[in-house]
């Protein structure tokens, strides 16, 4: 009994297994953010991370800035970097942001094509050729973009950013959202942790 039950761990060791886990429910993350606001230059520190674990579920994250507004309209650097979201993609677009949190910071000039060019330009050579960013940047695809992003701002109902919405990809419904005062605390870590915790009980499939 000793060697039949031997021959049959070793003959066949993937039937003794564990069984693999299932696959985690694909989601998708869309972050609203405002450019000039601190808590979201804070935050970005995070981003990394969020879009891995994101990843690792099959489903997408969306960085969507909804400010600064100037006379209810986006400001340039809003339409500039969903221009060069559509141009270059948004590993190039996610970069600029950083840098854009950066520019109101120090008080660049991001009033123009022109200034927002030359500020990345100085951290991101080889963006693409000013003129096709300035006609994406005025044409009404960046306006309509941000309308959606503002939008889907309204509709958590709350004026503060950074607000993170997570949907479950399979259904493309709601599955929690995260704002920047969640539980009262600001703190770009404590907001991290409740994104953290929101995927991971998302990440358990149905």
């Amino acid at each position: 009994m000793r060697r039949l039950l031997l021959s049959l761990l070793l003959a066949s060791p993937l039937a003794w297994a564990s069984p693999a886990p299932p696959a985690p429910v694909p989601l998708d993350v869309v972050e609203l953010v405002n450019f000039t606001c601190p808590h979201c230059r804070h935050m970005d520190a995070y981003v990394p991370g969020l879009r891995k674990r994101v990843l690792a579920t099959g489903g997408l994250y969306r960085m969507a800035p909804v400010g600064p507004v100037l006379d209810k309209e986006p400001a340039i650097s809003v339409r500039f970097w969903y221009a060069l979201d559509d141009i270059a993609g948004d590993a190039v677009a996610d970069k600029a942001a950083r840098y854009l949190y950066t520019g109101y910071t120090k008080g660049a000039a991001l009033d123009s094509v022109a200034g927002i060019d030359a500020w990345l330009s100085n951290y991101m050579p080889g963006l693409p050729p000013i003129s096709r960013l300035r006609k994406v940047t005025y044409s009404p695809l960046t306006k309509y973009q941000w309308e959606k992003a503002l939008a889907l701002f309204h509709y958590l109902k709350s004026r503060k950013v950074p607000a993170f919405l997570v949907l479950d990809a399979d259904v493309y419904a709601l599955a929690g959202t995260v704002q920047r005062d969640v539980s009262g605390n600001h703190d770009a870590e404590a907001i991290n942790m409740s994104v953290e915790n929101l995927i991971t009980r998302t990440e358990t499939p149905k």
